[in-house]
């Protein structure tokens, strides 16, 4: 019976010292996916200011193109009623002659 039992003791020990370093992998592991966790939720937040930027600098592009768009226009407006004007003075020049 005390034979037994010391091989039940001994193989308790070797199952718990099993249990122990399987336990230590399990923590190591777990350690190291909360590091990476963590470099991903460091990563995403660089991701998320760059797109801030990108949107805000989009933005931007965008008042510039219908800042130009509108003066586009008052160009274009600006040259039909030059093209009107200079052909009522070409119209007032040919009754004179030179």
């Amino acid at each position: 019976m005390i034979q037994a039992s010391n091989e039940r003791t001994l193989r308790g020990m070797e199952l718990t010292g099993s249990t122990a370093d399987a336990l230590e992998k399990i923590v190591v592991g777990a350690v190291e996916v909360s590091s990476l966790v963590a470099e991903i939720a460091t990563a995403a937040q660089e991701q998320a200011e760059a797109i801030e930027q990108v949107s805000i600098g989009l933005e931007q592009i965008d008042e510039v193109t219908q800042r130009n768009s509108g003066g586009a226009e008052e160009c274009s407006e600006a040259a039909s009623k030059m093209t009107a004007q200079a052909g009522n003075l070409a119209g007032l020049m040919s009754r004179f002659q030179v």
